[in-house]
């Protein structure tokens, strides 16, 4: 669809239709050969099931009052990948959505151990080497 549009429908002349449909047919190909051992994930029943599970928690974790800067921001971004990994059945953006729920579960597992003043301690430590 989206060759179909940068291309053109090719109904004006006969070299556009062969060039839009040569074009959608390579798309396809790329689509069809992405489809590895990383996209099945997405496709088993029962880890969808467990990713709806992950994305419940960090909904929660989202959702806690903290008076904590960017805590919101570090379980938004792991649901966001998470769920366009499901939408588009891409293993590529569910790994990286795990990849970024583990620093956020390391964050939340520390503020509710250590305290919001530990935390915040922490975070304005790591601001140094950044300034």
């Amino acid at each position: 669809m989206v060759a179909r549009m940068v291309v053109g429908s090719g109904n004006s002349h006969e070299d556009g239709a062969r060039t839009s449909g040569r074009v959608e047919e390579d798309c396809d190909s790329c689509g069809k050969n992405s489809a590895s051992a990383v996209d099945r994930p997405c496709r088993n029943p029962f880890l969808h099931r467990m990713h709806g599970l992950l994305i419940a928690f960090l909904a929660i974790l989202l959702a806690l009052p903290l008076p904590v800067p960017f805590s919101n921001l570090l379980a938004a971004v792991p649901i966001l990948l998470i769920s366009l990994a499901l939408l588009e059945d891409d293993g590529g953006f569910l790994i990286a959505g795990y990849l970024t729920a583990v620093p956020c579960g390391v964050f939340f597992g520390a503020l509710f151990l250590y305290g919001p003043k530990a935390v915040l301690g922490l975070w304005a430590w790591l601001g140094h080497f950044f300034a």
